[in-house]
C-alpha cells in the first residue's frame, strides 16, 4: 500500500518528510499512521519504493555536480 506523508515519520529505519510518498507499506502500518493523522492513503503508482527514488535522486544530485566541477 503507498501512503502519502502528512508529518515527519521515521519508518523502518527511514526518514520521510511531508509530501514524501512511502511505498509498499504494509496495510497495518498504513492504517497506524493514517489513524494517527500522519499520513494518507494515496494511489499505488508504481513498483519502486521510497528508498530507490531517494537513491536515484542522489546519484543524479552527483552526476550534476560532477559536471559542474570540470
Amino acid at each position: 500500500m503507498d501512503i502519502k506523508v502528512l508529518d515527519n515519520i521515521n519508518h523502518n529505519g527511514k526518514s520521510y518528510k511531508p509530501g514524501d510518498i512511502m511505498r509498499k507499506v504494509t496495510k497495518k502500518d498504513a492504517e497506524r499512521l493514517i489513524n494517527l493523522g500522519a499520513a494518507e492513503e494515496t494511489e499505488e503508482t508504481s513498483d519502486v519504493d521510497a528508498s530507490d527514488e531517494y537513491d536515484d535522486l542522489e546519484d543524479e544530485s552527483s552526476n550534476e555536480d560532477a559536471k559542474k566541477n570540470k
